[in-house]
């Protein structure tokens, strides 16, 4: 054991290994695969009420974001060949990921919400000046 310890203690520290950057890139490529799939159906339904061209926009984008979502996790799986050294390609990969995360979040309707009218806003609310009585904190 005491050995295990002295060789771990002895290797530098970095802070960005392959292995976890792999797994945070992992992470995020598994959440737009689930979403993509989970609103699968709701997509198609709302497909079959527009034209061709726009169908066909819309099929495009999906085959450019899942070409960036083949190439970030082949990209980050280069962390698992030599999982404690900080690489550049698997920096790329997860660099990769997190932009196809935002552009993938991006117009989300779950995101966006309405300014608030100024004419819902009331200055003071609904307060009520009730007067205390005691001796407070003296």
């Amino acid at each position: 054991m005491e050995i295990a310890c002295f060789y771990s203690g002895e290797m530098e520290k970095k802070l960005l290994q392959g292995f976890s950057v792999f797994m945070f890139s992992l992470g995020i490529l598994g959440g737009i695969a689930f979403d993509f799939f989970v609103s699968l159906r709701e997509r198609m339904e709302e497909e079959g009420d527009q034209p061709i061209e726009k169908v066909n926009l819309i099929r495009t984008r999906e085959f450019a974001g899942f070409f960036l979502w083949v190439m970030a996790i082949l990209l980050s799986s280069y962390g698992l060949k030599e999982p404690t050294v900080n690489n550049n390609t698997v920096i790329f990969g997860s660099s990769l990921a997190i932009f196809l995360w935002i552009c993938v979040n991006h117009n989300k309707a779950q995101f966006k919400h309405k300014p608030p009218e100024p004419k819902n806003i009331e200055a003071g609310g609904n307060e009520v000046n009730h007067d205390l009585t005691g001796e407070g904190l003296s």
